[in-house]
């Protein structure tokens, strides 16, 4: 819920792009009856600039402190969330999304982000 509670916080804090950016990064954003189940207002948090789709990206390459593959993490997830059909069925969103901006950022930079990040 790190995304939620940083939302909370960057938001009572006055900061509202950056509050948007810790909401949507959660499994590459929510629509607007999603966020609702994750107690956020009733608006979507689609990440939509490069900045934006980065975060999730980037987040979802961690595992703890270590570097990972998405395909690694994305098992991890499924075995943690195993009896949470909302996020199992998130999940499967959040990997195409995942790996369709990891080719195309990897496409832009000549590079995979993998080999970038040392996994």
């Amino acid at each position: 819920m790190h995304g939620v509670e940083g939302y909370k916080l960057l938001l009572k804090l006055g900061h509202e792009e950056e509050a948007f950016v810790c909401a949507s990064h959660i499994l590459f954003g929510f629509e607007a009856s999603e966020a609702l189940q994750f107690g956020l207002p009733d608006h979507d948090f689609i990440p939509r600039t490069i900045e934006e789709r980065l975060v999730p990206l980037v987040d979802l390459m961690v595992e703890g402190v270590q570097p990972t593959t998405l395909d690694r993490r994305f098992s991890s997830l499924r075995k943690r969330y195993v009896d949470n059909r909302f996020l199992m069925d998130r999940l499967d969103r959040a990997q195409q999304t995942a790996m369709s901006f990891m080719i195309q950022i990897s496409e832009a930079i000549g590079e995979p982000v993998e080999k970038i990040i040392g996994v």
